[in-house]
């Protein structure tokens, strides 16, 4: 499995870092039998803006690249990149469950 953070204007601490990776590791877990481990990719990108609520400053992109071209992306706005990125894990495992049951039944 490979996992690559990359920040847009942020720059986030070792913690948070560590904070977004173990979230990844739950949603490799949710995938089970659909990939393996080495050809599955993740992709997460932190971004700050300056919006007028202060609610939606930070924006979490996830994309679980699958084997046979599957893509899996969500996207979600918070007012900190972990709850941003609790979200959007959310809203992956809802995907990763739904393409779970069309493809092992």
């Amino acid at each position: 499995m490979n996992i690559s953070i990359s920040e847009h204007h942020v720059q986030l601490h070792t913690s948070q870092k560590d904070y977004i990776t173990e979230k990844m590791e739950t949603i490799v877990r949710h995938l089970g039998r659909i990939s393996n481990n080495e050809s599955a990719e993740i992709k997460v990108t932190i971004t700050q803006e300056d919006t007028k609520a202060e609610e939606d400053r930070f924006l979490c992109e996830i994309t679980l690249t699958l084997p046979k071209k599957r893509v899996l992306r969500c996207d979600h706005r918070s007012l900190s990149p972990e709850a941003a990125t609790d979200l959007c894990v959310e809203k992956l495992k809802k995907q990763v469950e739904k393409l779970r049951t069309k493809l092992i039944g």
